[in-house]
C-alpha cells in the first residue's frame, strides 16, 4: 500500500468524521508493506502524532514499512510536538530499521532536464 503522508492524514481524519476510522486503521495496519511517502514535509500536529502512534504500534513486529522523504532520520525527532511521543513512535521505527540514504540528483530533475532537451527516450 503506497500513500503520501499528507493523504494518509486526510483519509484518516475523513474516516473518523464518517465513523470509519477503525476500518481505515485496520487496512493500514494489515498491509504487508506500507510505503509512506513525503515524510517530514512539515512538523506533525498533536492529532497527526496520535495517528502515527497508533499506526506504528499496530504494525510493529507484524509488517514492513518504508518511509520516504527529504528529511534525514537524525532530524525526525524535531518533527513531533512532544518529545515523549516522539521517543515512543521513533522507538518503533528506527531500532529495527534498515536506513538507505540516496544521494545525487532527483530523478524528477534528471527526467525534466532530458524532456527539455528533447531526449525523452
Amino acid at each position: 500500500m503506497y500513500i503520501r503522508l499528507p493523504d494518509f492524514f486526510r483519509y484518516s481524519f475523513a474516516a473518523f468524521a464518517h465513523g470509519r476510522q477503525i476500518q481505515f486503521r485496520d487496512r493500514c495496519a494489515k498491509a504487508p508493506l506500507l510505503i509512506l511517502d513525503d515524510w517530514g514535509l512539515k512538523k506533525f500536529s498533536f492529532e497527526e502524532t496520535v495517528e502515527l502512534s497508533d499506526l506504528f504500534e499496530r504494525r510493529y513486529g507484524r509488517a514492513s514499512t518504508i518511509i520516504s522523504g527529504q528529511v534525514p532520520s537524525t532530524s525526525w525527532h524535531e518533527l513531533f510536538p512532544d518529545p515523549t511521543q516522539a521517543d515512543s513512535i521513533l522507538d518503533r521505527i528506527v531500532h529495527n530499521a534498515y536506513p538507505y540514504n540516496i544521494t545525487g540528483d532527483s530523478m524528477r530533475k534528471t527526467i525534466g532536464k532530458r524532456s527539455l532537451e528533447g531526449n525523452d527516450s
